[in-house]
């Protein structure tokens, strides 16, 4: 979500999971509206900052059409990271509790137990790691329906490498420093 006002920053800023920014300034507008698709890269003269990184973070993905798995393991995988494959939130919540992930990566309209149950359930269970949503569904209101559910944040489907990339770095580096 992206607010623009009169009083908003010049850069973009990220306030309780939706930008900032000041509406006069077309380029910041532009820039909020890439980082919250996932899809701005921060300008750097280090290349290796520019370049997708490995994450090594294990990831459980709960996702219920087997295409949709094959593509984000493929993906993930790409990016460097461990998944195990859940084919709807009832197994996801039992391999949740038999392993050690990183993160959570739900489809949220999945059979049986969806995402947003999914999210709420292992919250309730005092699972703390980051739970990312994934919705074919565009429409206004479905990251709120997915914040409220528990989840860090929604991913709009079909996304690309890099937006999955953006989204999963910042929780490679928490992950680590737990170590």
């Amino acid at each position: 979500m992206i607010l623009a006002s009169a009083h908003g920053c010049c850069e973009p800023q990220l306030e309780d999971g939706r930008w900032q920014v000041n509406l006069n300034h077309l380029s910041a507008v532009h820039q909020a509206v890439r980082q919250a698709q996932g899809l701005w890269i921060a300008r750097t003269d280090d290349p290796q900052k520019r370049e997708m990184q490995k994450l090594e973070l294990h990831i459980l993905v709960a996702e219920d059409n087997i295409i949709n798995q094959l593509i984000l393991r493929d993906q993930l995988e790409e990016l460097g990271c461990t998944v195990e494959l859940a084919g709807d939130g009832i197994e996801a919540l039992q391999l949740w509790k038999t392993g050690h992930f990183d993160v959570v990566l739900t489809d949220v309209n999945m059979p049986k137990l969806n995402g947003y149950e999914l999210a709420r359930e292992l919250r309730r269970q005092g699972c703390s790691i980051p739970i990312i949503g994934a919705t074919a569904n565009a429409m206004r209101g479905e990251a709120e329906l997915c914040l409220a559910a528990g989840m860090n944040h929604c991913l709009v489907k079909p996304f690309a490498l890099r937006a999955l990339f953006n989204y999963l770095a910042p929780y490679q580096e928490t992950s680590h420093e737990a170590l």
